[in-house]
């Protein structure tokens, strides 16, 4: 039986009887082991990952990668959506024209505009 586990048996010691047929997952649960995220290798050059084997305490660098892949992917979902948005407005109305554009852009450009402040005089003591 250890050997269709592959375990060692003192962790077999540690674990209650009803979780050992879950030991080939990694995620724990109420103490048992019951799932396991893929894995992926990411190769780094050496400097950043001298830099990051510096500060592994620090650091979660599964969590970094994970956010970061998470938000990256999210923008090409959206850059996706926007093309073929853009593709059903021109397969509809036509390719947009330079005035459109450029229309476009001024009134995003005052929207955006933020109205200045005046800097009080700073008193001098």
């Amino acid at each position: 039986m250890l050997r269709s586990l592959r375990v060692r048996p003192p962790l077999l010691r540690i674990l209650p009887r009803r979780c050992y047929a879950l030991l080939r997952g990694a995620l724990w649960i109420n103490g048992c082991i019951v799932g396991r995220m893929p894995k992926m290798q990411v190769y780094l050059p050496d400097d950043l990952y001298d830099k990051i084997k510096s500060q592994t305490a620090r650091l979660n660098v599964s969590g970094i990668l994970q956010d970061a892949l998470a938000q990256r992917l999210d923008q090409l979902e959206r850059q996706d959506a926007l093309a073929v948005a853009v593709d059903s407005y021109t397969a509809e109305f036509g390719v947009f024209s330079d005035e459109e554009l450029n229309g476009q852009a001024e009134a995003d450009r005052k929207q955006t505009v933020r109205p200045r402040t005046t800097k009080k005089a700073s008193s001098a003591a």
